[in-house]
């Protein structure tokens, strides 16, 4: 751009001497006399002069922003040039474009989004649809639960959060027996002791045994998972009959012969644990994959009938005994492991009437239920030594029927009762937390022969 220019000026020059050459050859100064050349002659070169300059510097400009606007539509030119001449003023176009940005990347990071996280629907109580279930955060805590119709021939399966959220799984003839350890699947025994098995993502079920007169049959999953189903059937022959069937194929894995009264896996899955029907050695394991016997579990000291209960920990089996009293008949627990094979006593009952059925525990103690002449009897948390225990807070149904159904860290889920009295209100699912003292109420019945016909906890 430069030798354009200083051409364009050269010429300029030429062109501008031989304007002023020519006239002054026509008016020529004497020697001798010098001639003043008329005003109105200067006053005509100027002008003309200075419009041919000017013409000269807009067409340097228009060239530059020619290449300019080039290079911008992406046709390829040489690198834009800088004017330096002192007449040409910098340009601020010229200036934007060589200060432009960049295009960010397509690979640069996007803005945070300005729309909350929405609060999980488990987190929300209410009523929902099987579709809704937030599979990923099943887990400890969570229940499942049959209210019972009013023509109690059917039930309304439930699966309900720790926060009240209740997501429908279907309608079904039968009350729930067993949970897998996934939630995946639920046990119902309906007329006649058939079983059937619920698939709770899909609500469909298919049976896994059928009505038989004359018998009756337990049924509980295997653990962990819960892919086997041990059926304990009686009144089929002598003596009784324990089959394990496995839930996807119905495929028959275990079938002996056992005096056991009733069934249920350890939760490793490794064994199989029941009790017998004699006075003493009644507890009994057996291994889970041939049933062959593993262990006998001692009867303790002045106890007698002794049978299984729940789990105080993945090892240790609470054990219930009768350890009679001044109305023949009182129950105290034990924890026996299953590891060691030791013996502890949890209590050590004195002013319970008929001693205690059922213990968990917690981190603000021992949380038991007594036994009772009309189903079960009061919920509390045991004394140090054992004797006695400590009444729930708050409780809305102390001294009636309730049922302690599990302990889940600081919570006990209960189901209210009664003895048969149709003024009595519906029973209902709590969730009581150990610390606060503080009931709420999970599910409820809309009659008292409506309301929770039973509940299984996750744990």
């Amino acid at each position: 751009m430069r030798h354009i220019e200083a051409r364009l000026r050269e010429a300029l020059e030429q062109r501008a001497s031989e304007i002023t050459g020519t006239r002054s050859g026509r008016h020529a100064p004497d020697p001798h006399h010098v001639v003043v050349p008329p005003p109105a002659r200067r006053g005509r070169l100027r002008p003309r002069v200075l419009v041919l300059v000017a013409a000269a510097v807009a067409f340097i400009l228009a060239g530059v922003s020619w290449l300019v606007i080039v290079s911008r539509q992406g046709i390829p030119a040489s690198p834009p040039l800088t004017v330096t001449s002192a007449a040409a003023a910098p340009s601020s176009f010229d200036s934007t474009v060589a200060t432009a940005t960049p295009e960010p990347s397509v690979s640069a990071t996007p803005p945070p989004s300005a729309t909350p996280t929405a609060t999980p629907t488990s987190h929300i109580p209410g009523d929902y649809q099987r579709s809704a279930i937030p599979w990923s955060e099943v887990g400890p805590g969570w229940s499942f639960v049959g209210v019972v119709k009013v023509d109690d021939t059917s039930s309304a399966l439930y699966l309900v959060s720790p926060w009240g959220a209740r997501y429908s799984v279907g309608s079904y003839e039968g009350g729930l027996i067993d949970v897998s350890g996934d939630g995946r699947r639920v046990l119902l025994e309906a007329r006649e002791y058939a079983v059937w098995l619920v698939d709770v993502a899909t609500g469909t079920k298919h049976m896994i045994r059928g009505p038989i007169e004359g018998t009756s049959v337990s049924a509980t999953f295997t653990r962990p998972t819960g892919q086997a189903v041990l059926l304990l059937e009686t009144g089929v022959g002598t003596p009784n009959l324990l089959r394990k069937i496995d839930v996807q194929t119905g495929s028959t894995q275990l079938s002996i012969g056992t005096d056991l009264m009733n069934a249920q896996s350890s939760p490793d899955g490794r064994y199989i644990v029941g009790n017998t029907d004699k006075p003493t050695a009644s507890v009994i394991i057996l291994g889970n994959a041939t049933g062959t016997l593993a262990a006998t579990v001692p009867t303790p000291a002045g106890a007698t009938y002794c049978f299984p209960g729940t789990w105080w920990s993945d090892d240790e089996l609470v054990i219930s005994c009768d350890v009679g009293g001044e109305r023949g008949y009182r129950s105290d627990l034990w924890r026996y492991s299953l590891s060691t094979h030791a013996m502890t006593r949890i209590t050590s009952a004195t002013k319970a009437m008929w001693g205690y059925s059922l213990a968990f525990p917690s981190t603000v103690g021992t949380v038991v239920q007594q036994a009772g002449s009309c189903g079960p009897g009061p919920i509390g948390i045991l004394s140090n030594d054992g004797t006695t225990d400590k009444a729930l807070k708050n409780f809305p149904n102390e001294g009636g029927s309730a049922m302690l159904i599990r302990v889940v860290g600081t919570t006990a889920f209960i189901v209210t009762g009664s003895c048969g009295d149709p003024t009595d209100p519906p029973r209902s699912l709590l969730a009581y937390d150990l610390v606060s003292s503080t009931p709420v109420t999970l599910v409820t019945g809309t009659s008292s022969k409506g309301g929770v016909g039973g509940a299984l906890i996750l744990t």
